[in-house]
């Protein structure tokens, strides 16, 4: 994956989310990204949900995990956001019950 947006080159050679929800219990999710890299540097990823990385003119945010307004657990393995510019979510995981 390759993505250049407002002057900032994010990279990966594999990016993936997942999300599970059981009932009674709360949701959970996990990201897998291989070689990430901002602008050709090397970032270490730590699995840490919403591991948060400024980068020129915004945040790269990655394993970021939500609760959206109907209880659904979201995942988003990797969310790019140049202010005013991108608002770019690469490789997202949703479940919820229904």
């Amino acid at each position: 994956m390759n993505l250049n947006v407002g002057g900032v080159g994010v990279s990966a050679d594999f990016v993936m989310a997942e999300a599970s929800q059981m009932l009674g219990a709360a949701g959970s999710g996990a990201s897998y990204i291989d070689n990430l890299a901002i602008n050709g540097t090397p970032v270490f990823v730590s699995g840490d949900p919403n591991q948060t990385i400024a980068i020129p003119g915004g945040q790269l945010i990655i394993n970021e995990q939500t609760v959206s307004s109907n209880g659904a657990t979201v995942v988003n393995a990797l969310h790019v956001i140049v202010n005013g510019i991108a608002n770019v979510v690469i490789a997202s995981a949703t479940a919820g019950i229904s």
